[in-house]
């Protein structure tokens, strides 16, 4: 039993602390074409019918994929070695800062 002025160990189920909102400006607004788009050239639906290509001669080399637009766009932007939520469509052009060493941080 605890007395009135002691803190009992699940006082935080009856008062939770409020979230902060998160600062969605941002964010991208407008994703590029290939990734609303699946009959994009850059689309990943048309880089995966590239790779499965019933002619081995056709298909990408490895230097071919990571020079495809999309994959490009994405390394471009992407600000961890892991992404696990950068956005709906990936960070803002105007927080792109490829010498910032950016760590995770809590959404």
């Amino acid at each position: 039993m605890t007395s009135d002025h002691e803190e009992d160990d699940l006082d935080f189920l009856c008062n939770p602390t409020p979230k902060p909102k998160l600062d969605r400006a941002r964010e991208l607004v407008q994703p590029p074409n290939f990734m609303i788009d699946p009959t994009d050239i850059g689309s990943l639906d048309m880089m995966v019918q590239w790779m499965i290509h019933p002619d081995p001669d056709m298909r990408p080399t490895i230097d071919e994929l990571l020079a495809a637009p999309g994959v490009q766009w994405v390394q471009q932007r992407r600000r961890a070695g892991a992404t696990v939520y950068e956005g709906n469509w990936g960070p803002a052009d105007d927080v792109l800062e490829p010498e910032q060493d950016v760590e995770m941080t809590d959404i």
